[in-house]
């Protein structure tokens, strides 16, 4: 499936996460997701590689959903003459799909 305004391609990966039994609850939930990451755009509208990326804003649908996710990795460069704590798509990724709730619809 492609999303228009995305990258013109496919996801990698699906997943699915339950967020209640009945439609009031999935809907609340909806909601509040939704407001969670309107909210994180809007106070971090640059895109920023180590503070800002597009794994920091879908760690924020993903705990406004309910599931726990993990910390950021640590991040090495130059030798490791620099580091930094970043959050990547695939720990955010492995993070999530093990989580009780979370259903993998498509495998990366």
């Amino acid at each position: 499936m492609l999303h228009k305004g995305g990258e013109s391609r496919s996801a990698d990966g699906v997943l699915q996460i339950d967020t209640g039994k009945t439609i009031e609850k999935k809907a609340q939930a909806s909601e509040n997701v939704i407001s969670k990451m309107k909210n994180f755009r809007q106070a971090n509208p640059l895109y920023n590689g180590e503070k800002n990326n597009c794994a920091d804003y879908g760690a924020v649908g993903v705990g406004a959903s309910g599931v726990k996710i993990g910390n950021k990795d640590k991040v090495t460069a130059l030798g490791g003459m620099l580091s930094s704590d970043v959050r990547t798509p695939n720990k955010l990724w492995r993070d999530t799909a093990s989580q009780p709730g979370v259903t993998v619809l498509k495998e990366p």
